[in-house]
């Protein structure tokens, strides 16, 4: 008989993680698109894809998109039904594991606030391990959720800092990476039209300006730093960065140009022997 059960329910849950099954509210139903594709759901935002959700044993599941117009985020609720063969494993056997992601628009970029995010994780279902319950699945429960999160702009700066990182998708186990997204200059001036450039975001959005020209994304980082160094002009390290975004436009007047600024600063504050050796040779 428990056989019977247990059959009855790896069949039932089958079936639903096979259904990819939204609620958005009416305004934005038009906006998102959700695909299946290699048992990985795709999901695209105005046509462009803003995350991708990995099978990680089982498919994937999109439960409900809700917006919040007062924080202008969006909550992705994902799921997945994990299926433990060994039946007399003591950790349970059978459980739905949920992921409430929350994304933060920027003109028509998507941020996914991973920082946020690893605290809306939970189970449901029989997991003797975990014994977790995880509540937010109805809209009001959500919207709660989010009211008592209290996301500074620090925490947003953080998490673009995160996935600018070149280890993200490993970090992170995500198909989706900042190569992938649609983050433009356009993007960065709408972060800072909404957190603006100030002494407590200086060392934020000079993180950055950095991570941007590591992922060779060197536009957006002389937007950025250009805009830092017009409103802080004793900012040594951002004419260090500068000046290398510059070299990897291959425009070596203007690096060269920003490395001088560069180690001229630094001469000013002693720290001569600080100066890398790659930009003392630079021709």
């Amino acid at each position: 008989m428990k056989k019977i059960i247990l059959v009855l329910l790896v069949t039932l849950f089958s079936i639903n993680l096979f259904a990819v099954n939204i609620f958005i509210n009416e305004t934005n139903s038009d906006k998102f698109k959700v695909e299946k594709k290699d048992d990985n759901l795709y999901v695209y935002y105005n046509n462009t894809l803003i995350d991708i959700y990995v099978e990680n044993g089982d498919i994937p599941r999109i439960n409900n998109i809700f917006n919040d117009k007062n924080t202008n985020m969006f909550l992705i609720l994902s799921s997945v039904f994990n299926n433990i063969p060994n039946i007399d494993d003591k950790c349970g056997i059978y459980a739905t594991y949920y992921n409430l992601n929350i994304y933060k628009v920027f003109d028509n970029f998507l941020l996914n606030l991973i920082k946020i995010n690893q605290k809306l994780k939970g189970y449901d279902g029989i997991d003797m391990c975990k014994k977790t319950i995880f509540p937010y699945k109805t809209k009001i429960e959500i919207e709660n959720k989010l009211k008592q999160l209290n996301i500074s702009n620090i925490d947003v700066l953080d998490s673009l800092i995160e996935f600018l990182k070149l280890d993200y998708e490993k970090k992170y186990d995500s198909l989706f990476t900042f190569k992938d997204s649609s983050f433009d200059i356009d993007t960065m001036k709408a972060i800072l039209n909404e957190i603006p450039l100030e002494i407590k975001t200086l060392q934020k959005y000079n993180d950055i300006a950095y991570y941007l020209q590591q992922a060779n994304a060197n536009n957006e980082a002389i937007f950025l730093l250009e805009k830092i160094i017009e409103k802080f002009p004793n900012r040594t390290v951002a004419y260090l960065n500068l000046a290398d975004a510059y070299d990897g436009l291959g425009n070596k007047e203007k690096a060269k140009e920003n490395y001088e600024k560069y180690i001229n600063l630094m001469k000013q504050e002693n720290k001569e022997a600080k100066i890398p050796q790659r930009v003392l040779e630079f021709k």
